[in-house]
């Protein structure tokens, strides 16, 4: 089954009757314990430099940030932060996060088709705490995978001015990152408005050339604003300008787009032969989830 819980800044929630940031609703087996663990780390959002600074406040114009999580005690967390002009004030700017928590026979139903993992079509952006701190039990999340980026890779690659040999070298940082301490950052050239559906997209195809056992243990993020690193985050889409190029992040993975600075993608060299086999059982789904079920 499915549980979910809203966050966001009000007049008290479940862990404080005062007035600030905290979960306001959840499901009823979502335990607090859990909740304080795992999902309130994730509850954050930094309004993009630009946007900030022009005091823009369209909030169609601020990318969402899609955050994918599992847990040690092998549940996934996909949640949703979003900016949000108003609090329940009307003086102050502020965010609202939805999160999922799936079991783990969900996530590994969900992984194999990414779809319904980047295609998510109901994320709430906001709630009338008059309506009680309950939330129901989900059997399934309701998607959309018929976005034209998804259905055309060559497409989304050619956007994204990124070449079939860079893209097969992001999947070998990426499989290296799964199981290292190493991050891969990224920096799309797109507008800031348009990086949540990009990164999406590019995952969405990531995910379907990566074995469900990398998958199901990667932690992603399609905004931020710092490349600061974040516990079980293993990929973070950035803002443009965002990175630094000091000691931490040379030594990191980097597709930056923007000023064209691809570092450390040659350390994967030795996951060729691997990419090659498993590129010719992509295609053919019986043969795929039998290269699977190896992994």
């Amino acid at each position: 089954m499915i549980e979910q819980q809203y966050y966001t800044r009000e007049r008290g929630g479940l862990f404080s009757k005062t007035d600030g940031y905290d979960t306001i609703a959840k499901s009823p087996k979502l335990k607090l314990e859990f909740i304080k663990k795992y999902l309130h780390p994730l509850c954050s959002y930094d309004s993009p430099s630009e946007l900030q600074k022009s005091g823009e406040e369209d909030e169609t114009k601020y990318p969402p940030n899609l955050v994918i999580m599992p847990v040690a005690s092998g549940e996934l967390i996909i949640g949703q932060a979003v900016y949000k002009s108003k609090d329940f004030t009307g003086l102050r700017s502020t965010f609202f996060m939805h999160n999922y928590v799936l079991s783990a026979n969900e996530k590994h139903r969900y992984v194999k088709e990414p779809e319904k993992l980047f295609g998510i079509t109901q994320f709430q952006t906001a709630y009338d705490i008059g309506l009680g701190s309950e939330l129901p039990t989900l059997a399934a999340i309701p998607y959309e995978g018929n976005s034209v980026l998804f259905k055309d890779r060559a497409r989304l690659l050619s956007e994204l001015k990124m070449d079939e040999i860079l893209f097969e070298k992001l999947l070998a940082a990426i499989f290296t990152a799964a199981s290292s301490k190493k991050k891969v950052f990224i920096v799309l050239d797109v507008p800031i408005s348009e990086l949540g559906t990009y990164a999406k997209a590019l995952l969405y195809h990531v995910y379907l050339s990566l074995p469900w056992s990398v998958t199901e243990e990667l932690g992603v993020s399609t905004y931020s604003r710092s490349s600061e690193a974040k516990k079980n985050i293993h990929i973070t889409f950035l803002e443009k300008d965002a990175l630094r190029y000091d000691g931490k992040v040379t030594k990191e993975f980097v597709l930056d787009f923007v000023s064209q600075k691809f570092l450390n993608l040659d350390e994967t060299t030795h996951l060729d032969p691997y990419f090659k086999v498993a590129a010719m059982f992509r295609s053919i789904k019986p043969l795929w989830e039998k290269f699977n079920s190896y992994g």
